[in-house]
């Protein structure tokens, strides 16, 4: 007895493609354009960062005075240092794309990458299915 049929493996090998090529073109379409980093204290918008290149630094939240974030000069922007107990914010890695994001739970701290420019009134935020 088979677990698969040609036809199943067909399928699913169609599916994949689908995927993976989907995931290349979403990193391709979206990595040359401007991003900034904004950074919010239990929902609250405190900072905004512009990620450009050449541009590092540590990054200060007033709220939060044990959360230390990092801006490096290629873009990207991380948590360093923090005092939670677990440390998952900083395992979570630098952070360059657009809509990646990184939180520190115990403090509060989120860090959300999204595109550079001004906002519309009916820009998606966010979708749910």
């Amino acid at each position: 007895m088979k677990f698969f049929k040609k036809s199943d493996l067909i399928v699913i090998l169609v599916m994949l493609a689908i995927g993976i090529s989907g995931l290349i073109g979403y990193r391709y379409f979206f990595s040359e354009r401007p991003a900034k980093a904004e950074i919010y204290y239990y929902g609250n918008l405190v900072k905004v960062v512009e990620l450009k290149q050449g541009i590092s630094g540590t990054v200060n939240v007033a709220e939060a005075p044990n959360v230390v974030i990092r801006q490096e000069a290629d873009g990207s922007i991380f948590f360093e240092a923090s005092d939670c107990p677990d440390k998952i914010c900083i395992l979570t890695g630098k952070l360059t794309m657009i809509g990646e994001s990184a939180a520190c739970l115990p403090n509060g701290v989120l860090i959300k990458i999204v595109p550079a420019g001004d906002r519309e009134a009916d820009d998606v935020d966010i979708i749910i299915r």
